[in-house]
């Protein structure tokens, strides 16, 4: 039988580190996005369209320029094209990113796509106050009714506001640009703000994969070698005291690892959602498509938190914590360990909890509600609509 060559070997133990194993069917895993929701922008062909006219910017200047000898920013030179084709890419690039992050405005909420909302959104901001508009701006769908969520944001010195301040407040317009005083569909709507939030990040699409990419180094780089590290120092680290320690991580390092790989998959399930709506240029929402991704949710944490009571994960979190400690003080340095820096990266993986974001929707008498300030502020500012209609301001 022919023996598996040594780099072979390393990376069948790299891939097979991601292999599920029979602790992952134990975690539920986040769903994928449904195959037809409507994505207006797709940024990648848009990528491939800029690469192919940027080729034909640079190679076409420089063939006529040299053709006709034109000394014109010096075309005729390999050195000329290549600065007019990047210039003309790079504003074509802006301009581009602009328009797909300005999208939703444009297509929803803009006068030339619905004037009567556009006016309405005028009249209800409050007067000296600097108020502009928080940059999510899809069309949220409830049954077969379209409506539109402005978030005012006081003092924001810039077209758009990215984040929310003290005394932003909501307001809820149908299509015809009628405010809403209907709290159990604002909670509906809500919802899928809160989502759009995480699946529109304004720019920041690369931190996603750049959350996803730390995963997969951790999983591989550090937790795969780890195992082998921790035996080679097992008997130094039970003459310290730390045996109890070490049975523990022995218990839990497996299940460990099918937290790591579960949140991996997380992370790219939820690029897979933002991909499929269009990132910034997300223009619509669905609230059924919506609360039965966030019910599901509810489901994952649920049993993840199970999972981590049964394999007594809070235990092993401190049981690294605290090896970690020991080996980073200075009168340790001069023990004999064995690649002392990669068992404490280790360690420190193992110090993960892995608790989801705090929940802020309750679920109350069927209806997932956001929590109290939101409905305050959206009050808020329904008080002062009806003043404005009022003549109050």
């Amino acid at each position: 039988m022919e023996k598996t060559s040594s780099p072979e070997k390393k990376q069948y133990q790299q891939k097979a580190i991601f292999e599920p194993t029979a602790l992952d069917q134990l975690l539920m895993k986040m769903p994928t996005p449904p195959s037809d929701l409507p994505r207006p922008w797709n940024y990648q062909r848009w990528q491939r369209y800029l690469s192919v006219l940027f080729f034909l910017i640079l190679f076409g200047t420089w063939f006529i320029g040299k053709g006709l000898d034109i000394s014109f920013l010096e075309i005729r030179t390999f050195e000329g094209s290549l600065l007019i084709a990047f210039g003309v890419v790079l504003f074509l690039g802006l301009y581009l990113l602009n328009r797909s992050q300005t999208l939703g405005y444009i297509r929803n909420y803009s006068a030339r796509a619905n004037k009567p909302l556009q006016r309405a959104i005028k009249r209800y901001r409050r007067p000296l106050a600097d108020e502009n508009l928080l940059q999510i701006f899809p069309r949220y769908r409830v049954g077969k009714e379209d409506y539109y969520l402005v978030w005012y944001v006081p003092g924001s010195g810039t077209v758009w506001a990215t984040s929310l301040k003290q005394g932003s407040e909501p307001l809820l317009f149908d299509e015809n640009g009628q405010w809403l005083d209907n709290q159990e569909l604002f909670s509906k709507v809500a919802l899928m703000w809160m989502y759009a939030l995480d699946f529109a990040p304004r720019s920041l699409r690369q931190k996603k994969h750049r959350n996803a990419k730390k995963y997969q180094q951790e999983i591989q780089r550090i937790l795969s070698p780890f195992w082998g590290t921790l035996k080679n120092n097992q008997k130094t680290l039970i003459d310290q005291g730390f045996e109890e320690e070490i049975e523990l991580i022995h218990i839990g390092y497996s299940a460990m690892l099918a937290l790591y790989r579960n949140s991996l998959d997380t992370t790219l399930k939820i690029i897979q959602w933002a991909d499929a709506l269009g990132w910034d240029s997300m223009t619509v929402l669905n609230y059924d498509v919506i609360l039965d991704l966030h019910e599901k949710i509810q489901q994952k944490n649920k049993i993840e938190k199970e999972f981590k009571e049964q394999h007594l994960i809070k235990k092993v979190n401190l049981s690294a914590e605290k090896m970690v400690l020991f080996l980073r003080e200075v009168d340790n340095s001069h023990r004999n360990y064995f690649q002392l820096s990669m068992m404490i990266d280790g360690l420190e993986t193992l110090t993960e909890s892995f608790d989801p974001s705090p929940e802020e929707f309750k679920y109350i008498d069927g209806l997932w509600l956001p929590p109290q300030w939101v409905i305050k502020a959206y009050q808020s500012r329904v008080d002062f609509a009806r003043q404005v209609d009022q003549g109050v301001n």
